[in-house]
């Protein structure tokens, strides 16, 4: 390939948006709809960690509270 054609190349694909960039992050509901699908707690509350996590505090049948924390952009629940 000459210099010329990976030049004109590059213009063409130029910047392209990833795929991922326009998706949603998970809102506070979503992260316990996650969380209550794991669990048959009672949820006790929700805070955002950070930009990408969200902490799920449940009282478990047990008598226990669990956290979970949930990530926002991958929906792994830990």
């Amino acid at each position: 390939m000459t210099f010329a054609a990976v030049v004109l190349a590059a213009t063409l694909l130029g910047p392209v948006p990833s795929a991922f960039a326009d998706d949603p992050l998970l809102t506070q509901d979503e992260a316990v709809e996650l969380v209550r699908a794991r669990t048959d707690g009672r949820i006790l509350g929700v805070d955002t960690v950070n930009e990408r996590q969200f902490r799920v505090r449940v009282l478990v049948r047990q008598g226990e509270v669990r956290v979970f924390r949930v990530d926002r952009v991958t929906g792994r629940v830990r």
